[in-house]
């Protein structure tokens, strides 16, 4: 039987069995991705942030912070937008002093006996555990602090920190509020006091008045920012009790920035994120 097939020539295209060309492969989307380089993106960062897109922006340079970690722009640039967005939160939110108002940083240390009673009162009402405070409330306590505090006129910070921590121990934070705050214009222990008053303000249920009291050191540049960030910190706690979730979730990822795995700041930063989210529903 005859092959039909036999005597046919099959081209196989000597163009396509020759040597390789030098032909460059096309590069893919991800390759060209990968090659975006910091300076395009602090320059998108930029962009955003003069189309007033200032979350975004803020995304943008967080990311070349963990892209580029040595490149020290991008954490300078977002530096400078959370201060200007810290003074605006101040401003807005917080009242300002009217002239001929009482100075609220101003010490008075001349404390009647019915002011003394009612600060007792409640510090007992907020003491986790009252059966740790050692005395009952009667005229007695009030009679001994009275006459510590005229004693104590002339005290250093130390001397004001340390009855300070002994009050705050019994849990009687509002009377620690008042020697932590005596002790803030101490040059050596002022910051550890002034710390120490954002705290206790905090727990003797005074929120607001924490964010009044810390607003100073939370705005000082000059502070080291570790240091910083403790008050910071105290803000975004004030914040949250205070349920604005919000202003407490900008001033907790100001810590996170600053000074990464912050006592509880990613953890509380998650949970009130989730409890954000319930609120607005």
């Amino acid at each position: 039987m005859d092959n039909k097939f036999e005597g046919t020539r099959v081209d196989l295209g000597d163009d396509l069995v020759t040597q390789p060309q030098d032909v460059a492969p096309k590069e893919s989307k991800a390759a060209v991705a990968r090659e975006e380089t910091a300076d395009d993106l602090l320059r998108s960062a930029e962009i955003l942030m003069g189309e007033g897109l200032v979350d975004d922006a803020k995304k943008t340079l967080r990311r070349i912070m963990i892209q580029f970690p040595e490149v020290t722009r991008a954490k300078a640039r977002l530096e400078e937008i959370q201060e200007s967005e810290i003074k605006k939160i101040f401003l807005e939110s917080v009242p300002r002093k009217k002239y001929g108002d009482q100075d609220p940083y101003e010490a008075n240390l001349k404390r009647n006996r019915e002011d003394v009673l009612e600060q007792l009162e409640k510090d007992l009402k907020l003491a986790p555990d009252s059966s740790r405070v050692g005395f009952q409330l009667d005229e007695t306590f009030v009679d001994f602090y009275q006459e510590l505090e005229s004693k104590m006129g002339g005290a250093s910070g130390s001397d004001r920190l340390d009855l300070g921590f002994a009050l705050f121990e019994m849990g009687l934070y509002g009377l620690a509020c008042k020697q932590f705050e005596l002790a803030i214009s101490d040059a050596d222990r002022g910051l550890d006091a002034a710390a120490w008053f954002g705290y206790s303000l905090l727990l003797a249920d005074r929120p607001f008045e924490v964010i009044l009291a810390l607003e100073p050191f939370v705005q000082d540049t000059r502070i080291e920012q570790e240091r910083r960030a403790e008050f910071v910190y105290l803000t975004g706690r004030a914040f949250e009790s205070m349920r604005n979730f919000e202003q407490a979730i900008f001033f907790l990822q100001i810590v996170e920035t600053w000074v990464p795995g912050y006592r509880d700041t990613s953890d509380r930063i998650a949970s009130i994120t989730e409890r954000f989210g319930e609120a607005k529903k």
